[in-house]
């Protein structure tokens, strides 16, 4: 009678097996963790220290009851910045624009004094504008918050002003 003879995976390959599995899947957990964790450091060290360069100037910052219009007037310190979200909110609802370095039209802003279909941008570094933007969101405008992008990412807010007061009390 012949005997086949049942042989099993010895204890030291069974071990060796379990060791590579473990090593590999640590290896894929590292590499997805390494990457997300990378991202978020770029996210936020494009953000970092910019928190009070980029401001609101609350004496030029205002709600023109009669004309419908929010003024507000923006400063950027020695920074490098794409662009600046600018939110603004009434009871009734809020409207955003983005303005960036780059010269463009933008539908119902202009620079203080200027006109209708006038090209704006953000001020250079060290430096600040005062802009006016035709308010359509219904009753008063009452507040302004901005938002830096720097480097292709947009910041959490750098700036507010909660209460906006009337133009005509300015003058």
């Amino acid at each position: 009678m012949l005997h086949k003879s049942k042989r099993g995976i010895s204890a030291i390959i069974g071990t060796l097996l379990l060791i590579v599995l473990t090593i590999a899947l640590v290896a894929v957990v590292w590499t997805v963790v390494n990457n997300m964790v990378s991202q978020k450091i770029t996210q936020s060290s494009a953000c970092f220290g910019n928190f009070n360069s980029i401001t609101l100037n609350n004496q030029y910052s205002c709600f023109n009851s009669s004309a419908n219009k929010v003024q507000f007037s923006l400063n950027i310190g020695d920074v490098a910045v794409d662009g600046v979200l600018v939110s603004m909110t009434g009871p009734a609802g809020s409207e955003s624009v983005t303005i960036t370095n780059t010269p463009t039209i933008i539908s119902g802003l202009t620079y203080l004094g200027g006109s209708s279909g006038q090209e704006v941008q953000l001020p250079g570094k060290n430096a600040g504008k005062t802009y006016v933007y035709d308010w359509t969101g219904g009753g008063v405008a009452n507040s302004v918050q901005i938002a830096p992008i720097v480097k292709g990412q947009q910041c959490s807010s750098s700036d507010s002003i909660s209460s906006l007061d009337d133009c005509r009390l300015l003058a």
